[in-house]
């Protein structure tokens, strides 16, 4: 694996100089067959507050689960301040094979480097998924670097009269917010994400069968290496009332889940909305119950609304609720985020708390304002605000971008969070990034 990376590596950076898309070879006759090649270089520093690692796992190592409001770790969260840089090669190869098959594989290799000894890193590992291919791995890494390489996207589509097929390491989204998507349960990704453009794929078969131009019907079978972990979902999409509605059921995971979103034009702005039901079943351990068990089920709901005003270049304004009803909440009792480095040895943690929800949270509601403007035709500037009405916190996120040309962007935005400890955003500190991505 690590030569065949290697390799790859090597024949990505002997194309870099080309231009967008360069056609490496076509052939015309019964449909067009073509294969297309075109990349990435993208540089991404960011500077936050975190979290020691070593340090917090000895203070949180004699905590037991009474005291755990008061245990002496939470003193560390966010005490550091943490510098990591991100280098990203993308390769990405298009593939048309006569009129009924396409193709797509994006491969990355990534350089990182900085502190990355953090416990914020670790929990990213913990609710990390185990992808089914395993095309993904480290091929070399320390306490201060790591070099590891990334099947990014790799699948095939075949459409035949109405039906379309995808199989492969593909995106699936689903969901009508803007910030949070509870419905989305195998890509989502969260608000304060400053890679927004970075949704890792799911290995699955993705199918669908098409009746009109807006309506299809889909059905979604996602295996893993543990059958218990595979998913099952059928999704209806259609337009009732001028409202483009989509009702989705199945199991994630070994929870039944079951929702529905939708979004229709209200004068000159967009109302959308989504409602899913989860039922965990898998048995976890919490602070304030005596043994394992199940969650009880919950919903999660979101329903936003927003509008572009004639203002200059165009102001643009959303509005936003979520309702998370398996919120962890604050206190004793609730780890949040932190619940897998408190579990009893061979307990179930992790995303079995969650019902394999990819929307986490510890707040029951939050509320998400962003504002977005052209400030130059190349320059582009957003606010963004979550407000936290259960712990009383707040993360304030303005953001630039500029495009100055077709070949090269870059990005800049800070984050900051305030309020008390213990809630969404009060332990969250300050974060600023710059990214710098360069397109062939």
């Amino acid at each position: 694996m690590r030569a065949w990376a290697l390799a790859t590596l090597a024949l990505g950076l002997g194309s870099a100089p080309g231009v967008h898309a360069t056609e490496l070879w076509s052939s015309e006759g019964e449909g067009e067959w073509r294969l297309d090649f075109s990349g990435s270089l993208r540089e991404l520093l960011i500077v936050s507050q975190g979290t020691d690692l070593d340090d917090f796992s000895a203070a949180a190592s004699g905590c037991a689960p009474v005291s755990f409001p008061d245990c002496p770790a939470f003193l560390l969260v966010g005490d550091r301040t943490v510098v990591q840089s991100l280098a990203r090669l993308r390769m990405r190869l298009d593939v048309q094979a006569g009129e009924a098959v396409t193709g797509v594989v994006v491969y990355d290799h990534e350089a990182v480097l900085g502190h990355l000894n953090t416990l914020e890193n670790a929990l990213g590992a913990e609710f990390a998924s185990d992808s089914l291919l395993r095309a993904e791995g480290i091929i070399a890494s320390g306490r201060h670097a790591a070099w590891r390489h990334l099947l990014y996207r790799g699948y095939l589509t075949a459409e035949v009269g109405s039906v379309r097929a995808s199989v492969g390491r593909q995106r699936i989204a689903w969901g009508e917010g803007r910030l949070w998507n509870p419905i989305d349960r195998l890509n989502a990704i969260g608000p304060l994400a400053i890679q927004p453009d970075q949704v890792p794929g799911v290995d699955a078969i993705d199918l669908r069968w098409h009746w009109s131009g807006f309506d299809y019907l889909q059905a979604i079978y996602a295996p893993a290496r543990d059958s218990d972990d595979a998913r099952y979902v059928g999704r209806i999409h259609g337009v009732l009332l001028d409202t483009d509605l989509s009702v989705l059921g199945g199991w994630i995971e070994g929870a039944p889940t079951a929702g529905i979103d939708g979004s229709r034009n209200l004068g000159e702005a967009a109302v959308r909305f989504e409602v899913v039901w989860i039922d965990p079943r898998r048995d976890v351990v919490r602070f304030d119950e005596p043994g394992p068990a199940p969650p009880d089920d919950f919903w999660q709901v979101v329903v936003s609304l927003d509008t572009n005003l004639d203002i200059g270049a165009g102001l643009y304004l959303l509005a936003e609720h979520l309702y998370n009803g398996g919120a962890l909440g604050f206190g004793s009792g609730a780890a949040g985020p932190l619940l897998p480095l408190f579990q009893p040895p061979g307990v179930p943690a992790s995303r079995d708390r969650f019902g394999t929800s990819q929307v986490v949270s510890g707040a029951a509601h939050q509320t998400g304002a962003q504002i977005g403007y052209d400030l130059t035709p190349e320059l582009r500037g957003s606010f963004l605000t979550l407000l936290d009405w259960s712990g009383g916190s707040a993360v304030l996120f303005p953001s630039l971008v500029w495009s100055g040309s077709v070949s090269f962007e870059l990005a800049l935005g800070v984050q900051v969070g305030v309020g008390p400890r213990r809630s969404e955003y009060g332990d969250r500190g300050a974060l600023g990034y710059l990214q710098l991505e360069w397109f062939f």
